[in-house]
């Protein structure tokens, strides 16, 4: 495949390394990164299927947020962030969020969340 296509503004090839991932991690950390992807070498890619032998190793980083809300028709908590003494909005956080626990919100205006704050 090399051979035959050329890379340009719409293809380009992956680079790889085949060995010290661990200093690959930190070097991409240090370029501000998301992070990496590690497989086995002799796996192939399925398209739509999730393998361990692909995995996506990323850079987390933390911060402090103010749950807003929720969106009810895909499970996730709308999120905040404080910044010059005001709430900013951060987005939608998603992971580890089930379906469940949203049976037990209580629905309509109000609610749990706490408004008025002064942020």
């Amino acid at each position: 495949m090399e051979e035959v296509l050329e890379e340009n503004e719409v293809f380009s090839r992956i680079r790889h390394v085949e060995e010290n991932g661990t200093g690959l991690f930190r070097a991409t950390g240090e370029a501000g990164l998301e992070g990496i992807v590690m497989k086995r070498k002799d796996s192939r890619y399925q398209p739509g299927k999730r393998s361990w032998a692909w995995q996506k190793v990323i850079h987390w980083h933390e911060t402090e947020v103010v749950i807003t809300g929720y969106r009810k028709e895909d499970p996730g908590w709308l999120i905040a962030v404080e910044k010059d003494g005001r709430l900013r909005p951060g987005g939608v956080m998603e992971l580890g969020i089930g379906r469940g626990l949203f049976l037990f919100l209580p629905r309509g205006k109000g609610g749990p969340f706490i408004s008025g704050s002064g942020l």
